[in-house]
């Protein structure tokens, strides 16, 4: 069990003030406002505090501390017997069990925030996300209430090597156009211990592929989809199963993929954006560190979660722009050279961005809760317009396939674990051919407009999968 404590100290009125008093000389000048912060990776602790080896996460609403906090110079602090031995909540300015220690963020004092440690934790992790329970004071909600930030966002360019953030701004030196913003559901996606980034999927279509299930992503180390889109998946890359040890194996798939050239075409809100097929695959590994085939990039954890893929296959060499409190997230690809930082606070919205071709959508909510392991279910509509998806190569005129994208959604989800998507109902689609060229998907495509009956292995783990949900 994770044994938590929050700091808590007297909160600076929640406007935007100058806070130079606090913050070193390497402020950054925007168009129209000084940001205070500073271009770093993680967080500094200590009296005075020093920076620590940390990472972010979007899955996280507070600050998670470890026993012993390793420091970038070599050194390292012991958290005090009481800290990781007791589970108790105190006020930090009535009980200082740590002293005068103090914790930044991006170069932020934080106050009046919430963190925990975990005994069994490595580095320290800022989380990205926003809290779920109101005795729980995220990083983001403390930049604001301190007026560091004007709004609880923050950006960072996505790569495999390093995660530089910028809360509360931006900085157009490090993307190159086009930059496109989308609306979130952040209603919807509360994760396990916090609620992070959402975006809205209209489907995949690639040579002999196609889904067009209107689904809601999560994003934070992986992006959590709906099963139909996995199995969908497996079956296009001919995954195989051991029925013998259904819920212990990972479903395998063969390594001459990691060769392919193809590419499948993703669409968020109407946008467009073209990945290598290869990307989904990634080597699988045994228990002694053998590598003994290949996979999807990502895993079905539990069967009581939903499945996800990776984060990187999508995401990858991408600036990401983030900003709850008007509910945009956005992403351009990252400047392929260097370019002079060009920050700006963001205040409404993602500055500069074009808005999705779908940016706008309605809603109509119903919210139910029945009992199936403690499931919670939000029932709602959404709607876009019946647009083109490519299903060809792309070697010579795209060919199109229409797909209505009009959906109802039920969604699962439990109080402790990572949003379930655990089914889904859509429309019939409409399919109708651009031109003379159009190639409608092979008997093979997955999606809405053709149910497939799965292979017999993977129709018998999922339906495995929902008789042990019954269960619980």
């Amino acid at each position: 069990m994770w044994k938590r404590f929050f700091l808590s100290v007297a909160a600076v009125a929640a406007q935007w003030v100058n806070p130079t008093s606090r913050q070193s000389d390497s402020s950054l000048e925007s168009s129209d406002e000084i940001y205070q912060g500073k271009v770093e990776t993680g967080m500094s602790f200590g009296s005075p505090p020093q920076p620590i080896n940390a990472s972010l996460n979007m899955d996280y609403s507070f600050i998670c501390l470890s026993p012993s906090i390793g420091f970038k110079n070599g050194s390292y602090y012991d958290m005090p017997d009481n800290v990781t031995e007791e589970a108790t909540f105190f006020p930090f300015e009535d009980d200082p069990v740590l002293g005068q220690e103090r914790i930044e963020i991006g170069g932020f004092e934080l106050e009046d925030f919430s963190a925990t440690v975990d005994p069994f934790g490595g580095d320290p992790i800022v989380g990205l996300g926003l809290s779920s329970l109101i005795e729980v004071t995220s990083p983001l909600d403390s930049l604001v209430n301190s007026g560091y930030i004007k709004s609880r966002s923050f950006s960072y360019g996505i790569t495999s090597g390093q995660q530089d953030v910028l809360f509360g701004a931006i900085d157009h030196g490090r993307y190159q156009e086009p930059l496109r913003k989308f609306k979130m559901f952040n209603y919807l996606s509360t994760g396990l211990n916090g609620i992070g980034p959402t975006i809205l999927l209209d489907g995949m279509a690639a040579n002999n592929f196609s889904i067009s299930s209107q689904t809601v992503v999560t994003l934070n180390g992986d992006t959590i989809f709906q099963p139909d889109y996995y199995v969908a998946l497996l079956e296009h890359f001919n995954a195989t199963f051991d029925i013998k040890q259904l819920f212990i194996q990972t479903p395998l798939i063969s390594c001459s993929y990691m060769n392919s050239t193809e590419y499948f075409s993703i669409y968020f809100s109407g946008e467009e954006y073209r990945i290598p097929e290869k990307n989904f695959i990634s080597y699988f590994t045994d228990s002694q560190g053998n590598v003994t085939g290949c996979k999807l990039s990502g895993e079905l954890a539990r069967i009581d979660q939903s499945p996800s893929l990776s984060f990187s296959i999508f995401f990858n060499d991408s600036y990401m722009i983030v900003d709850y409190d008007t509910e945009e997230i956005g992403f351009a690809p990252l400047a392929s050279e260097s370019r002079s930082q060009n920050i700006e606070v963001i205040s409404t919205g993602v500055p500069s961005a074009t808005p999705a071709q779908y940016f706008n959508y309605t809603t109509a909510w119903e919210y139910s809760q029945r009992i199936l392991g403690s499931t919670v279910e939000f029932i709602y509509t959404s709607a876009h317009p019946t647009y083109p998806m490519y299903t060809g190569r792309r070697l010579k005129e795209s060919a199109t396939e229409s797909f209505n994208t009009a959906s109802t959604h039920t969604i699962k989800q439990t109080a402790t674990t990572s949003p379930s998507f655990e089914s889904i109902s859509s429309e019939k689609p409409s399919s109708s051919k651009a031109n003379n060229n159009d190639t409608k998907p092979s008997s093979s495509s997955k999606g809405l407009a053709e149910k497939q009956t799965l292979p017999g292995s993977l129709t018998l783990f999922f339906a495995s999968c929902i008789g042990a949900l019954m269960m619980i």
